[in-house]
């Protein structure tokens, strides 16, 4: 068992949770809260803080924004920081189903039609998708484009199963396999990591992110699992990734979008896994200055 990364993990949980510990109040005050109506009517809210160039973020899967503020905070004195809350996790409104990250790639452009000005884009895992499907329904209004370990080769038939056992359990109320579906069959953390985190993890996350992540799931079914979708894309792309993140499905997917993307680039954080956006905000924070620039 590794216990750095384990103490890595429940650290990040805590900054999951942020939402409802309220550990980022004392920051709330510099943060006006908006929202816009997407295409489908659904109601997404953001959060602006800070001036210069629309640097949107985009949160990964069972978390909220909220996470994402002390990184945000970091990068609001060079730009207009704009945190989306991704639709069916609690705070925007909940969008019909099947699920598809196109809906959340509709509700990025909502948001940059209701800014009035083009946007570097920023999306963490399950907001990395949500960030790669954004350029697929139009690259209008988006400069340029940075992911970190979009999981896109968990895609397709496989996801189908795991989404029957996630719905599964939580209609039998069984968060502890519910919790072990995510983290082992999702993001590939290995059995000893999700054995310890599941017992934190089930009695403490907020029921909109158990229901979010059923349809982040959902999403990944109706995707292939491969890079294919994004090989006509045309637009300076950052591919950030962690050291010491899992082969599958985190590296592996980066790996295959450096592949397709002509002049995209891909780097590593030394040391890193998959949470270093709240664990490590000043190196993610660092890299998204030099990328996206003024």
């Amino acid at each position: 068992m590794n216990r750095r990364l384990l103490i890595q993990l429940c650290s990040l949980l805590a900054l999951n949770l942020s939402a409802a510990t309220a550990v980022f109040a004392d920051g709330s005050v510099d943060w006006k809260t908006q929202s816009v109506q997407s295409k489908d009517g659904t109601r997404v809210v953001y959060q602006v803080m800070g001036k210069g160039s629309p640097l949107m973020i985009l949160h990964g899967g069972w978390s909220s924004a909220e996470a994402y503020k002390p990184l945000g905070k970091l990068l609001a004195s060079d730009y207009q920081v704009v945190l989306v809350e991704r639709r069916n996790y609690g705070v925007s409104g909940t969008g019909p189903r099947p699920h598809s990250f196109l809906r959340d790639g509709e509700d990025v452009h909502a948001v940059i039609d209701a800014l009035g000005r083009d946007v570097y884009l920023f999306g963490h895992s399950g907001g990395g998708l949500a960030a790669l499907h954004a350029v697929l329904v139009g690259t209008d209004g988006i400069k340029k484009l940075a992911v970190y370990e979009p999981p896109i080769t968990a895609g397709g038939p496989s996801a189908g199963d795991v989404l029957q056992r996630y719905e599964g359990a939580l209609k039998d109320k069984n968060y502890d396999a519910a919790v072990k579906i995510g983290l082992r069959d999702l993001i590939g953390y290995p059995d000893a990591v999700t054995q310890q985190l599941a017992s934190i993890y089930k009695t403490r996350l907020q029921a909109a992110n158990w229901n979010g992540a059923v349809y982040d799931v959902e999403g990944l079914r109706a995707m292939r699992p491969d890079a294919n979708a994004w090989a006509a894309l045309r637009m300076p792309a950052l591919l950030i990734v962690g050291e010491r993140s899992n082969e599958h499905p985190l590296l592996d997917s980066s790996r295959a979008l450096k592949a397709v993307i002509r002049g995209s680039t891909l780097v590593t954080l030394a040391g890193q896994e998959h949470s270093a956006c709240a664990l490590a905000p000043e190196m993610v924070a660092s890299e998204l200055r030099k990328f996206f620039g003024p």
